[in-house]
């Protein structure tokens, strides 16, 4: 079944080129995964400098090839440099086209809009939501990405039911919200959400511990386990699982300022990081390797041309 998951791989990136999505790189009946990155944050920085054990984009890039898996990235439009990187809040580094073209064209990543400016949609007029949404599809289509249409991520889950109807449905095949439950493909219709899980670091999960209680810390280290039990989608189901910063090792056990995390036990218990947007690189690894053979892990044009949902729409 392995061999499933390969072809899709395949398919996937020779469907990068067919502007209506590709319906060959997509098959009814299967259930689908997609493993998205928000902000495509390239790596965890302090002062805009690479930070040590913190995994840069890439290396998540080439791990998940090996598994023959790709990923999506949401993408923000006038944070996306030419060449190189941004450099936003001194924490991370944003890629520009040039990093992107590579994780398309190396590994056969996809890429969404996760709108122009990032600001919040739903106190923007409608000229500016256009350009906030549907009017980010061109700079995609002009740099080689022809599968945007797929997601649209609202930036900081800020979106309203008649946005959606009237405007993102018309240009995107699905509007992103967050939520724990799968999407089933016999429930989706207008105005079109699909929901995607977040996973977020914090506080451990072993309360013996010092870091169950850590004071400046908003939110509870998420379980590989309980991930590993929700990429194991059934037919006909759709789960966007979204990741942001990954780290190894420890770092600032000391400081008690800054990113902060200790990744290093061999008891994901004891994980825990002081970012929610920071998750421990070997959970992440683990999570992938318990997805089933036999489910596809792809972007959501994918699963929008095989349940249906393509463009142009109406």
């Amino acid at each position: 079944m392995r061999g499933l998951r390969i072809a899709s791989v395949c398919l996937l990136a020779a469907a990068l080129v067919t502007p209506s999505g590709g319906a060959e790189a997509a098959t009814p009946g299967v259930g689908y995964l997609t493993i998205s990155f928000g902000r495509t944050q390239w790596v965890a920085t302090a002062n805009c400098l690479p930070i040590a054990n913190a995994v840069p984009l890439d290396r998540v890039a080439a791990d998940m090839a090996s598994r023959a898996m790709t990923g999506t990235g949401n993408v923000i439009v006038d944070r996306t440099r030419e060449t190189g990187f941004l450099c936003v809040g001194y924490y991370m580094l944003e890629p520009g086209w040039d990093r992107l073209a590579m994780l398309r064209d190396t590994y056969g990543w996809s890429f969404v809009s996760a709108s122009k400016t990032y600001a919040d949609i739903t106190t923007l007029r409608l000229a500016q939501q256009q350009a906030e949404s549907c009017g980010t599809l061109a700079t995609f289509q002009a740099h080689g990405h022809t599968r945007a249409w797929g997601l649209f991520a609202y930036a900081r889950n800020r979106y309203t039911t008649t946005i959606q109807s009237q405007l993102v449905s018309t240009c995107f095949a699905f509007g992103r919200r967050y939520a724990q439950a799968v999407n089933k493909r016999s429930a989706m219709g207008a105005p079109w959400f699909a929901t995607t899980t977040d996973v977020t670091g914090g506080r451990c999960n072993d309360a013996a511990l010092p870091c169950s209680g850590l004071a400046d810390v908003t939110r509870t280290y998420r379980s590989p386990a309980d991930l590993a039990a929700l990429v194991n989608v059934t037919a006909d189901t759709w789960r966007n699982l979204q990741f942001y910063r990954l780290v190894e090792g420890t770092r600032g056990l000391t400081s008690g300022t800054g990113q902060r995390w200790d990744c290093s036990g061999t008891d994901w218990h004891t994980h825990w990081t002081s970012r929610p947007e920071l998750y421990c690189y070997s959970d992440f690894l683990k999570v992938l390797d318990a997805v089933p053979d036999a489910v596809v892990v792809t972007d959501p044009a994918s699963v929008a041309t095989a349940w249906g949902r393509v463009p142009p729409f109406s």
